[in-house]
């Protein structure tokens, strides 16, 4: 399947190369176009016409590239709401989860909760 879908070959190529990408559609889709020796934006090789359909695409794509350890995040940054795609390897997941841990108050009584069973802590 990965093979049959320019964009998730395109994403697996930059991936080989790499252990993160982080960027928006549009920046994924000029890279693509950019990596490839013939016409990715020629209908017949089936590369999508924008980065709206590329995004499209690389959605349908993620269980394919999950399957090879590649995972992607789509979200939105600062106040503008940019979109944002994060393309990572699962080497990376690991240490992508524990640098993002951080420590949670609850705003309602003060608390901190960054240890949420300090008794535990405490027996060892």
């Amino acid at each position: 399947m990965i093979d049959a879908d320019p964009v998730a070959a395109c994403v697996r190529d930059i991936m080989a190369e790499r252990g993160s990408w982080t960027g928006s559609a549009a920046e994924l889709w000029r890279a693509g176009a950019h990596r490839s020796n013939h016409d990715l934006l020629n209908e017949c090789t089936g590369w999508p016409k924008n980065p709206r359909a590329f995004a499209g695409r690389l959605r349908r794509a993620q269980p394919f590239l999950r399957a090879l350890g590649i995972q992607i995040a789509f979200s939105r940054e600062g106040r503008a709401g940019t979109r944002v795609i994060r393309i990572y390897t699962r080497a990376e997941d690991i240490a992508m989860t524990v640098s993002t841990v951080s420590t949670v108050s609850d705003n309602r009584h003060g608390a901190d909760l960054s240890h949420p069973r300090p008794e535990l802590e405490q027996a060892l």
